[in-house]
Order: C-alpha cells, then sequence, then structure tokens
C-alpha cells in the first residue's frame, strides 16, 4: 500500500529538481497537468504502469518513490539538457 501524500510530495518534489513543468511532466507520462496536479496532492494514485513510468523517468525505485523523504537526498543536477 502506498501513502499517497508522500508519493505526492515526492513527485512534486522530483519534477521542480528536475525543473520540470506539470505539463512537461503529463506529456511524459502521457496524462494532462491536471493529472500531474492530483498525484501530487495526493488525490489519485497513478496505476502501476504510470508509477513505474514516474519512477524510471527520476531514476528511482517505486519503493523510494512511495514511502522515502526523497528531498533528504541530494540531487546536484538536472537530467535534462541545458540551452547555453
Amino acid at each position: 500500500m502506498y501513502d499517497l501524500k508522500r508519493l505526492g510530495t515526492n513527485i512534486r518534489y522530483l519534477r521542480k529538481a528536475h525543473g520540470e513543468t506539470q505539463e512537461e511532466l503529463g506529456f511524459v507520462l502521457d496524462v494532462g497537468k491536471n493529472t500531474i496536479s492530483y498525484y501530487e496532492n495526493g488525490e489519485r494514485k497513478p496505476d502501476e504502469e504510470k508509477l513505474s513510468a514516474i519512477a524510471h523517468h527520476y531514476m528511482v525505485t517505486i519503493d523510494d518513490l512511495a514511502h522515502q523523504d526523497l528531498s533528504l537526498i541530494h540531487i546536484s543536477e538536472p537530467t535534462r539538457p541545458r540551452l547555453i
């Protein structure tokens, strides 16, 4: 069982740490930005396919995504390329 509040907080944290908007993450997952907002606010749980895609996108395990406080783990640089 997943803690929806923890899961949502971690999704929001990772998205922001990687410099992505809700719309950009929604594009990756093929969902709307409103769905990302529901995930982040703990109002809706991603299905297993989306949960796996989120974990893969941010290179974390589903277990960590759902149970750990990922804000305590240092993410030095977003993996997204920067424009010069």
